[in-house]
């Protein structure tokens, strides 16, 4: 390389040193771009500044950028060259083993003199850390040595640079930055050179980025794949926009209008493209922003890395300062849970990688497996958690840790696989199996759906915060929109039915929003009062607005309002009731469970939420169902009810309750399609009720379904279109669902299932002799027929059992359920005649969610208006939440189905 500099000086390629400060002006518009080695430049650059003055290196750094590449250098593209180089050479200094003058060295070069030794400290581990990948890759592409000695040698560089010992698997993940650095090398210089759309692609599989990668990280090069370039790629491109944005921001000063013109510098757009394979103009302003943010995060949490327990406060305020220079945020807008909260998305995101690397290390090795999850996890959570000194996290803490990381990969994946959706749904289950530190074979698809859908979910948020940051200062700023991003995330076509378009927007839009007042929750809700809890909330109030405002452009002040009030809500419950669900999957005893209902009642306390803790609890489960069944696709949703079943049931649910569970779930997905699209006027009443049924049946896995329930969602649609809070209101009877193995829904065996109904009602009185419950003297068993269910016969009762409090409701569900447990609904033997086994029994109180003003829902007050006509008769109709409703499935071809319906009143008390 210095043969290269010296035969350019003797060139005499010059450039006058007036032209390299300030901004581009004029000059820009003069030069033509061009392909160049940028990397060698770079590298040229890096040998000047060890042998040479500062600034004959920054000139001769701008003669070769001008002519070679036709680049003008403004200052702060030289001072992004200046901190980049010298932060390979202090690595590389202090990797060589003696230390004494490379910090030195590094502020010479830097100008960066005058801090006090605590921060000059901080910054010097800061520096020396982001230079280890590129310093790291000169050492392995160096050796001459077989792989194993070139390895060797380079961790004993590595020990030397912390000043510590290395594992292996922090070691494999310094390698494999530095295998990142050197493939995006290599691919920025391939699409310097591409002229067309298929040469920038063929960029992304290039075997010369690979083999770079290969021999920098100590891999194979059949290891690194397709995704891992684009990745690299994409990582890469953050990092150098990042050192631009510092340079410019850190020149600007206090000058607020400089410093907001940073972020509209040309060149970040550039590296974007560069990174992506598309034009500049195809770059939104919401794409830097969203780079430049995530780029800011993860500096700040490297300066946090770098610090131990006594330099935990200062660590804290150079963060501040690095996120602030990196996104050209204004200093005072980062408070302390601001902070905590981006070094936590940071820590998730690297955590990935991490657990990717430890998992590979261990092999077939649990123990190491376990280690990685217990030790490794646990110390980055502590690291991250700012306003926690002492905090010991808990199984579930790790566990939902490694599902946010898992969750990242899934969003890796989403944006890098360009194969067909099923092979890149594969290939998430490969990377979050290893993220979360499990088998292939142990998630599950709905598992894999969820993780692409919350990832997906993740990337619509970000899209929308970046573009409220653009918009804040130029309204005039270009922004990805949030549902397309969703859709991309999801790997699915939009639909092309506008009315069905626009209903899906709006709904999933407010989970967007949702999701994004969760991660704001996350932290506060941390905290261990509610008035604490809700001054961090006021940190984030202004953020958390403007954001909604560009989620729902163009709602009305009242509409935004209401969404937000909803929203609110929304976010709280889950909130609660998802800890608690990881809770309750990791506890291995009953002791270990009543903690988790203590901690959710703490927690729900410090939210504010005033519902008991079983309701909180039914509000997740049935979202969790609701996701599960809409994320599957419709081949494998039976599957995926089964799925999510288990899992709930390992969280504590009783098996029985699913059937009610599994009707609240289909019931708000249908009422929130409506809510969505009733909200444009233009869309039709009838093609909103269509989507809603359509939504019904998806979840219930029953196409006849509607109506019955038809009132119960437009009530619930009503209340969440008007931004009215909603209450489960438990009715007083027990909802039954007898799941069969027969596949025809048949007269008789309804009959048979009454007479289960009335022995299990029977059982329960005889439990309760000595203490026996209020007015079931007469309980009355409406049977509600039946209909195919994901393909099976499913017959539904409800008995009606007033006077019971919820107590005496459950173990009525108890033994109704054991009465069906199995049994065979044939009532005759006759030749041939298939059997209707019961698979499943499901029995629970019946739950409603209703709007907390609806006085009438649900029957009114908690009662079933449902009614037996004196004399044996029977009510020819049943108000919204009773025991009646549509006759559906087979029934309905029936002539006589009024006698196969009929309310059957059976005495159960002697």
């Amino acid at each position: 390389m210095a043969q290269r500099t010296l035969l350019l000086i003797a060139l005499g390629v010059g450039l006058a040193a007036a032209q390299l400060p300030g901004g581009l002006g004029d000059l820009s518009n003069q030069l033509l771009k061009k392909p160049c080695a940028r990397d060698a430049i770079e590298g040229d650059f890096q040998d000047c500044l060890e042998t040479s003055e500062l600034d004959a290196c920054k000139e001769e750094l701008s003669k070769q950028m001008r002519d070679e590449c036709g680049e003008a250098m403004d200052a702060t593209k030289l001072m992004r060259f200046q901190k980049e180089a010298a932060q390979k050479l202090l690595a590389a200094c202090k990797m060589d083993g003696d230390a004494t003058d490379c910090a030195t060295k590094f502020a010479n070069i830097t100008g960066s003199k005058g801090m006090d030794a605590a921060a000059a400290a901080l910054h010097d581990r800061f520096a020396s850390e982001k230079g280890a990948a590129g310093a790291l890759a000169e050492k392995m592409g160096d050796c001459k040595d077989d792989k194993e000695t070139c390895m060797e040698e380079a961790k004993k560089a590595m020990m030397n640079l912390t000043g510590r010992a290395v594992s292996d698997v922090e070691f494999k993940q310094e390698l494999m930055k530095a295998g990142a650095a050197k493939a995006k090398d290599v691919i920025s210089g391939c699409m310097q050179n591409a002229t067309t759309e298929d040469e920038k692609e063929a960029c992304f599989s290039s075997m010369d980025a690979k083999m770079e990668a290969a021999k920098a990280s100590g891999k194979n090069v059949s290891e690194i794949s397709n995704e891992d370039l684009r990745k690299f790629a994409r990582k890469g491109a953050m990092g150098d926009m990042a050192e631009v944005m510092k340079a410019c921001v850190e020149a600007a000063g206090n000058n607020k209008t400089a410093k907001k013109a940073c972020a509209a510098r040309p060149d970040l757009k550039d590296s974007i493209a560069m990174a992506m394979g598309k034009d500049a103009d195809k770059v939104t302003d919401s794409m830097v922003r969203d780079f430049l943010d995530q780029q800011a995060q993860s500096d700040a949490l490297a300066m946090l890395k770098s610090c131990n327990a006594s330099e935990r406060a200062k660590c804290a305020e150079e963060a501040k300062q690095l996120r602030a220079q990196a996104s050209g945020m204004d200093l005072e807008d980062i408070t302390d849970d601001f902070l905590e909260k981006d070094a936590m998305e940071a820590m998730f995101r690297e955590l990935g990688d991490k657990m990717t690397a430890c998992v590979e290390d261990a092999e077939d090795n649990e123990t190491k497996k376990a280690s990685c999850k217990m030790d490794m996890v646990k110390k980055d959570l502590k690291m991250a958690a700012l306003s926690k000194m002492d905090w010991e996290p808990s199984m579930a803490d790790v566990e939902r840790a490694l599902e946010k990381a898992a969750e990242s990969k899934a969003g890796q994946i989403a944006k890098d696989c360009q194969d067909s959706r099923h092979e890149c749904m594969e290939k998430l289950r490969k990377e979050a199996a290893k993220a979360m530190g499990k088998k292939l074979e142990d998630l599950s698809d709905v598992d894999v759906e969820r993780l692409n859908k919350k990832s997906a979910m993740d990337a619509a948020k970000v899209a929308a915060e970046a573009c409220f940051a653009a918009k804040k200062d130029d309204v005039t700023a270009t922004c990805e929109d949030p549902f397309a991003t969703y859709m991309e995330g999801r790997k699915e076509d939009v639909p092309k039915d506008d009315t069905e378009r626009d209903a899906m927007e709006k709904k999933m839009k407010v989970e967007f929003a949702i999701d994004m007042q969760k991660d704001v929750m996350s932290v506060c809700f941390e905290k261990a009062s509610k008035t604490a809890a809700d001054a961090c909330l006021a940190n984030f109030t202004d953020q958390l607005e403007g954001v909604a405002g560009t989620l729902f452009a163009g709602a009305d002040t009242a509409n935004l309002q209401k969404k937000m009030k909803r929203t609110l809500e929304e976010a709280g419950r889950q909130l609660v009731g998802e800890v608690f669900h990881a809770c309750m999957k990791a506890a291995l005893s009953d002791g270990e469970k009543d903690k988790c209902k203590e901690e959710m009642e703490k927690k729900a306390e410090v939210a504010g939420i005033m519902e008991d803790a079983d309701d909180v609890a039914m509000r997740f489960r049935t979202k969790s169902v609701a996701d599960a069944v809409t994320s599957c696709n419709a081949t494998k949703r039976a599957e995926c009810k089964k799925q999510i079943m288990d899992e709930l049931k390992q969280a504590g649910m009783k098996p029985r309750a699913f059937g009610v569970v599994k009707k609240l779930a289909a019931v708000k997905a249908a009422a929130e399609i409506w809510a969505g699209c009733e909200e444009n006027a233009t869309n039709s009443g009838e093609k909103c009720l269509m989507l809603a049924s359509q939504e019904l049946a998806e979840v219930l896995g029953a196409p006849d379904s509607w109506n019955e329930t038809a009132d119960e969602v437009k009530r619930l649609g009503e209340a969440l279109l008007n931004g009215i809070s909603t209450v489960l209101r438990k009715l007083e009877k027990v909802d039954v669902d007898a799941v069969t193995s027969g596949t025809t829904c048949l007269d008789g065996e309804l009959d048979m299932l009454r007479t289960k109904l009335a022995a299990g009602a029977a059982a329960f009185d005889q439990a309760n002799m000595t203490d026996r419950p209020a007015n079931l003297s007469n309980a009355t068993i409406n049977l509600k027929g039946c209909s195919l269910v994901d393909g099976k016969a499913q017959y539904a009762a409800a008995v009606l059992a007033a006077g019971l409090n919820e107590t005496e409701m459950s173990m009525l569900a108890d033994k109704l359920a054991e009465a069906l447990d199995g049994v065979d609904l044939a009532a005759s033997r006759r030749l041939g005649r298939r059997l209707a086994a019961v698979t499943d029994a499901y029995a629970d109180q019946a739950v409603q969610e209703c709007a907390e003003n609806d006085a009438t829902c649900g029957g009114g007050g908690g009662t079933d208006s449902s009614t037996t006509a004196a004399g044996g008769g029977q009510s020819s109709t049943t108000t919204a939440g009773g025991a009646g409703g549509g006759i559906s499935g087979a029934f309905a071809q029936h002539a006589n189905y009024a006698v196969l319906l009929g309310f059957v009143t059976v005495s159960v008390l002697a």
